[in-house]
């Protein structure tokens, strides 16, 4: 289908859009022909985004924009029908993501968004799955910090393995050097922190999880909700986010866990600290809004409504870390599993450095594999859509560090 534009950027005035808009014309200059736009629902705040992107590339010309509001579904139709992939950059998705996602099947068009939002992802599989497969579209979450590191490195560490072996244990311990970030980040913590939420997430996973898979044999993998990893050298507690629930649908017959580590005992205490607020004030509606009005006061400077400084961000970096173990012979799976392999990620500053990244990156994918059949349709995961594409190989041109620690026999 002939589409006018290849790439739309929705939200695209929003702090996190604004530097997705700005990746996705650097990478425009080195791809002739590709014709993309930016969105939203203001003229004079998009108009200000391409003053930013002359800004950063004074000799790139103006930027083509498009009027479009979350709360007017015909407007979202329209824009999602000029183009052949729309990035949605609009949260929280919980709030604002199921009018994008919608507006895109109607028009059969393919959709990536950055959300960490785990029950907004699994409830769009449960919602729109058949449909975008029946409209022949791709629709992916979370193509951005989550939960592309843990994705990518969970698919590269099993490339390692022997060509005639098989993993059966996946664990991701995900780790950021960064201090700052910005409110709508902050408000989609505090909205996942309830326990309605986390029923309501595991409802939904539920749903969507295989009912029956070829699972690989191997022990149970031990869970530790808080532990000092000698692995790595630092503390680490379970990761309830997106991506334990996304890297298990993408692996269903593995054994997963993701964890966060800390870098040392004063940000253990700090997040602890934070989460006894979520766990206080964070259940009750007049708490969350509180939380959510002052981000800088809860989060004693570390999530404000300006966001990071580009000084801050260009000093900030995220580290992956993979443990895989399985068969060395997918044939032999029974008893003591002898083959490890440990890898490791490296990237930027991950919520507005190395996210646009990420998600310009699977766009380019998108717009180059989907017709070639290199990529599903359907409602995906990360690891599902992009395990046939080169979106590792992209990366690593746009400077993120894949490597293997170790790699042999158990």
């Amino acid at each position: 289908m002939h589409r006018e534009l290849d790439i739309v950027v929705f939200g695209a005035s929003g702090f996190t859009g604004q530097y997705v808009a700005l990746d996705l014309a650097k990478r425009a200059e080195q791809t002739p022909g590709l014709r993309w736009a930016i969105a939203g629902r203001s003229a004079a705040k998009l108009r200000d985004v391409q003053d930013f992107i002359t800004s950063k590339l004074p000799a790139y010309a103006q930027v083509p924009m498009i009027l479009a509001d979350v709360h007017d579904a015909a407007s979202l139709v329209a824009m999602a029908k000029q183009t052949a992939v729309l990035l949605n950059c609009t949260g929280p998705y919980e709030y604002f993501g199921e009018p994008v996602v919608a507006a895109c099947v109607d028009a059969c068009t393919h959709y990536l968004d950055i959300t960490g939002e785990a029950h907004f992802i699994l409830d769009m599989m449960v919602k729109y799955d058949a449909r975008a497969k029946a409209a022949n579209c791709l629709v992916v979450s979370a193509v951005g910090f989550d939960s592309v590191p843990t994705e990518t490195i969970a698919l590269f560490s099993a490339a390692q393995f022997p060509s005639a072996g098989v993993v059966a244990t996946t664990e991701v311990l995900m780790g950021v050097d960064s201090d700052q970030g910005h409110a709508t980040t902050y408000e989609c913590i505090v909205l996942m922190a309830t326990p309605a939420h986390w029923a309501k997430t595991a409802a939904a996973y539920a749903l969507v999880r295989p009912a029956s898979a070829d699972v690989v044999s191997a022990p149970p993998l031990q869970t530790y909700y808080l532990t000092y990893d000698r692995r790595i050298g630092k503390f680490a507690f379970v990761f309830t986010g997106a991506d334990k629930y996304l890297l298990s649908l993408s692996h269903p017959g593995v054994q997963t866990q993701v964890y966060f580590y800390v870098k040392h005992v004063g940000q253990l205490l700090a997040l602890m600290v934070f989460g006894l607020l979520l766990a206080t004030l964070g259940q009750f509606t007049a708490g969350r809004q509180l939380m959510i009005k002052y981000p800088a006061f809860f989060t004693a400077g570390a999530f404000t409504h300006k966001g990071p400084t580009e000084t801050q961000m260009a000093k900030a970096s995220f580290t992956h870390h993979c443990i895989a173990r399985g068969y060395k012979d997918a044939a032999q799976n029974e008893g003591r599993l002898d083959y490890e392999v440990v890898a490791r990620l490296d990237g930027p500053e991950p919520g507005y450095v190395a996210t646009p990244i990420f998600m310009v990156e699977a766009a380019l994918c998108v717009v180059r594999d989907v017709a070639e059949g290199k990529l599903p349709r359907g409602v995906a995961t990360p690891g599902v859509a992009f395990k046939n594409s080169a979106l590792i190989s992209q990366l690593q041109a746009r400077g993120m560090v894949f490597s293997v620690t170790r790699a042999g026999p158990v």
